[in-house]
């Protein structure tokens, strides 16, 4: 599609009508107009009909009763049907498609329904020109038939296992189909905690919603934080788990391989800021214990003192001094 407005005379392209009616069918009335116009006979009278059309194609908005949305989007097709009834299409074929498109022709879409490639475009393509003010009981119903017109009775992908369950509100459905078939945690973490502060999950029955939400913000923080790169990410998701997220990021950063000081420091800095001090006292000491072993007095002393150990950082200093009149450089 996008080579297509980047040639010269799109009008000559195999696909130029393919491309029209795709963007019709998705509702991009203004760049299939844009399209259209390029055509070199634009201004014959069925085009400048069609453009009419397209032109005055109801827009609806959220303050607008869906009553009289319906009754606009109603009598704009009555048009639509009255011009192509009338023969005003007759000279080209592809014209009268687009228009069928337009009045809701249900032989019509079916036949073009792969140009949306899945079946949930299709349904945005009946959605916009079949029921434009569908209630949310019957949406569900339609996904339905847009699948199995789609599918023509192929087995259901997990995906479309998700999104149906969506179409149905069913909120506890998604999230579990979510969980069995994506790759991480990413999905489900994120909409649960999005239905959680909207309200949503009080809402739609889901039993225990602040254990499922907390259970997959874990779940998805496991997953980062068993990525070398992306542990301390995981630690902020951790925040937002108020049942056992610190518990949690306690047992996680005291079996964390530290390797560099560095990184050491970086635990105890995020430990610190939680207030969790035995643990990133622990930490403190245990590097401690390690540099001393291996000589590093002054790197060993500053690890003491976050401790917060007053004997130990006296004696410490001491044989740091010892040390440093008899080599007169620090180790």
């Amino acid at each position: 599609m996008k080579e297509m407005w980047e040639e010269e005379s799109p009008h000559l392209s195999p696909h130029y009508w393919d491309v029209v009616y795709t963007l019709l069918c998705r509702g991009s009335l203004d760049e299939a107009r844009k399209l259209l116009k390029s055509h070199p006979q634009s201004g014959r009278e069925d085009f400048v009909s069609l453009d009419e059309l397209l032109q005055v194609a109801p827009q609806g908005s959220q303050e607008m009763p869906s009553r009289q949305l319906d009754v606009w989007w109603q009598s704009w097709q009555a048009d639509c049907a009255r011009r192509v009834a009338d023969g005003e299409f007759s000279l080209l074929p592809e014209l009268e498609t687009a228009c069928k498109i337009l009045m809701g022709d249900e032989d019509t879409l079916y036949e073009l329904r792969k140009l949306g490639e899945t079946w949930y475009n299709y349904l945005v393509t009946k959605v916009t020109y079949t029921r434009p003010t569908i209630g949310r009981q019957l949406l569900a119903e339609l996904a339905e038939e847009c699948l199995s017109a789609f599918g023509e009775g192929e087995p259901t992908a997990l995906l479309d296992d998700i999104l149906l369950a969506a179409f149905r509100f069913d909120l506890q459905q998604v999230l579990r189909e979510a969980s069995a078939c994506l790759d991480d945690w990413w999905f489900s973490a994120h909409l649960a905690d999005l239905l959680f502060h909207a309200g949503q999950m009080e809402a739609s029955n889901v039993e225990y919603c602040n254990v499922m939400r907390e259970y997959l913000l874990l779940e998805y923080a496991s997953y980062l934080m068993s990525h070398g790169s992306l542990w301390q990410v995981g630690v902020d998701y951790l925040d937002h788990c108020p049942q056992q997220g610190r518990e949690f990021l306690e047992a996680y950063l005291e079996r964390l391989p530290l390797g560099t000081q560095s990184k050491a420091l970086k635990v105890v800095e995020i430990l610190e800021r939680r207030d969790m001090w035995p643990v990133a006292q622990g930490i403190c000491q245990s590097m401690a214990v390690q540099l001393q072993k291996k000589g590093q007095l002054g790197a060993a002393l500053t690890w003491v003192i976050r401790c917060k150990n007053p004997m130990w950082t006296s004696k410490l200093a001491d044989k740091f001094l010892l040390q440093y009149s008899v080599d007169r450089e620090p180790s």
